[in-house]
């Protein structure tokens, strides 16, 4: 008696490489390849546009996601702060630009912000918490703010040691303020969006240029598509850790430089800078304790934030000596 063999076959195996097959074909024809060109022309383009857009015609949008809410509306500048403002202006003046083009807005958090740029038609815009309108330490609205404790929303128990440090850390004099706002005055001064334009733009020009002389050095035309997909991938990688750190180089130059604009405006600037700085670095301690492991994993024990791969900025507490010495320097002149 023979026994009869059954044969089974495996459809969806033979289903996946017909298409797999039918897939490198199409990228192989004279359709797909106009299409792939067309759309790493697309992704590039939209990636390059971005910085323009974010500091030009998308930067009142830009103002709306980063302003700070109260009953679902935006709050006004308070005019004290106003005031405050227009005092720093008057100390930086300068031809190149006009006053009116620089906008002011209340941000949601404790830091400052910018973007846009006064050389454009929209102007720049410079965000300030609102901490920085109060005045003493009885003005802050305790009850709206909270911290994430271990990932989970609480209130904040002021009456510790940490958040009486926390209250103490909010309440900023004039001169730190002028300060802090003549820093952000200097990053909306400069042309940051066309160098962060021709970072990115960079990015996808070497990408497509590097692998395209590794597929013709290497032959890779000739070979599987994967070998092509690795050199692809490879490429893209290399080339992005290579314009992030450009990036990350360009942000804390101008970090740097802005602390010496505000400094040049006069020895008043130059006091509220390190007071300012201090207020920082105390403000990290106290929400590293406050926040439990979430603020163990975003701020060291010395108060600066905990950056694993990018360094966007110099630490705080090198800002903070460098100003100190810098006043020093000025006392002993004088």
């Amino acid at each position: 008696i023979r026994a009869r063999r059954h044969t089974v076959i495996d459809f969806d195996s033979q289903f996946d490489e017909s298409a797999m097959n039918k897939v490198i074909g199409w990228c192989y024809s004279s359709v797909g390849k106009r299409i792939q060109k067309s759309l790493y022309l697309g992704i590039a383009t939209v990636g390059v546009s971005w910085p323009f857009l974010y500091h030009g015609p998308a930067s009142e949008k830009i103002r709306l996601i980063y302003s700070f809410y109260r009953l679902g509306h935006p709050i006004h500048v308070p005019d004290n702060l106003l005031e405050i403002c227009d005092s720093v202006l008057k100390r930086v003046q300068s031809p190149q630009w006009n006053d009116d083009n620089i906008n002011f807005f209340i941000c949601s958090g404790f830091t400052t912000t910018s973007f846009g740029s006064v050389h454009m038609r929209t102007g720049g815009f410079v965000g300030l918490p609102i901490n920085m309108a109060y005045s003493h330490k009885s003005q802050i609205q305790r009850q709206e703010m909270k911290v994430n404790r271990d990932h989970v929303p609480e209130n904040i128990p002021w009456h510790t040691p940490e958040g009486q440090a926390l209250l103490d850390s909010l309440i900023l004099s004039d001169d730190a303020k002028k300060f802090a706002i003549g820093k952000e005055i200097y990053m909306i001064t400069k042309p940051s969006c066309y160098v962060e334009t021709g970072i990115v733009g960079m990015f996808f020009l070497n990408t497509y240029l590097m692998s395209k002389f590794l597929n013709s050095k290497l032959k890779l035309m000739k070979l599987g598509l994967k070998f092509r997909l690795i050199n692809y991938v490879f490429m893209s990688v290399l080339n992005l850790v290579i314009c992030t750190a450009l990036k990350d180089v360009n942000t804390s130059f101008r970090d740097a430089w802005s602390d010496k604009f505000a400094c040049n405006l006069g020895p008043d600037f130059v006091q509220g800078g390190v007071e300012y700085y201090s207020k920082c670095i105390e403000r990290n301690k106290a929400l590293r304790f406050l926040m439990g492991t979430n603020g163990e994993s975003l701020y060291t024990a010395g108060g600066n934030r905990i950056s694993f791969f990018r360094i966007k900025s110099y630490p705080l507490t090198a800002h903070r000596d460098e100003l100190q010495k810098l006043l020093k320097t000025s006392v002993q002149c004088e």
